[in-house]
């Protein structure tokens, strides 16, 4: 094992291979500017990595973009002409998940379960209800 590391360090640079990891998720994004999916890579990257504040953060400004604030139950934006990504009616209710998530991370439970109750609000968007169930059981 020390030979390998010793000929090999850079195989072994977890800063490095987190951010590179990163750095390809982020690409997508940049590749997929209209795909929610791609940014939730980013989401479950930080998670990954342990960044469970970063990834709530960037969740809340996903949510809040693409939901009208106060409403008594998770509403997409009428936005016009169209949502800000092409597959947000499929996949909000997985930034409420990962939100989700990371707020349990970050011992915000009552928070984290609410998220689990949005998620399945939002699935009213989608064709499959049952994984937020699942997810909050």
């Amino acid at each position: 094992y020390d030979a390998v590391t010793r000929a090999h360090p850079e195989l072994f640079d977890l800063p490095r291979a987190q951010a590179s990891v990163r750095e390809a998720a982020e690409r997508k994004v940049k590749a997929e500017p209209r795909s929610l999916s791609q940014r939730l890579g980013v989401l479950r990257v930080l998670l990954r990595f342990g960044q469970a504040r970063q990834a709530a953060d960037e969740a809340t400004r996903l949510i809040d973009s693409l939901t009208v604030p106060d409403a008594p139950e998770v509403t997409l934006r009428d936005a016009t002409p169209a949502l800000p990504f092409d597959d947000a009616k499929e996949q909000l209710r997985w930034v409420f998940d990962m939100r989700s998530r990371a707020l349990v991370l970050l011992g915000r439970f009552e928070e984290a379960l609410q998220d689990n109750r949005r998620a399945m609000q939002a699935a009213r968007y989608s064709p499959d209800p049952v994984s937020q169930r699942l997810n909050a059981a």
